[in-house]
């Protein structure tokens, strides 16, 4: 019966002892696991100042600002990060996006400054033939009105 008890507190330690090895194990992982997730060297900010508009030009010309984006290039292993970006506006019955073989003009990042991109640089993506538009093509083309509904303005960032 005394081999039988040494038996299984042998067992229960062998298990406690698993237990924290396996412990150990996960903890000593963990940075790893977290340095394994998809991080993103450019943060975005889109803002849209009200009052909103319907008339697209309002978004890039004139003289109050209606639409700021903000690009911060937060990978201190790149000093210089070279970019470009895509536009996209959306809602459940028009959208306006930028082609693939679209290129606007490069952007510059310097790591940890937060730039802002002005009307005039957010002109391109409103030119004509630098967009590509579904739902309502040919009206918004003549009168550069967004058709009334709820829109989301979306940029995003590509390495050059």
């Amino acid at each position: 019966m005394n081999n039988r008890n040494f038996t299984i507190k042998q067992s229960i330690l062998s298990r406690i002892r698993n237990f924290i090895l396996s412990c150990l194990l996960l903890t000593a992982a963990m940075p790893v696991l977290q340095a394994q997730t998809m991080t993103y060297p450019v943060q975005v900010y889109t803002q849209l100042i009200p009052p909103y508009t319907p008339f697209a030009p309002a978004y890039y010309s004139g003289f109050q600002e209606k639409l700021k984006v903000t690009l911060i290039n937060s990978d201190m292993q790149q000093p210089l990060l070279s970019v470009y970006l895509r536009m996209r506006i959306t809602s459940s019955i028009f959208s306006i996006n930028t082609p693939d073989e679209v290129f606007t003009p490069p952007i510059q990042l310097q790591a940890g400054v937060p730039l802002q991109i002005s009307r005039s640089d957010l002109a391109p993506y409103f030119q004509q033939n630098n967009m590509r538009i579904s739902g309502g093509q040919a009206q918004f083309y003549r009168t550069r009105m967004f058709p009334d509904n709820f829109y989301r303005f979306n940029f995003e960032v590509y390495d050059v």
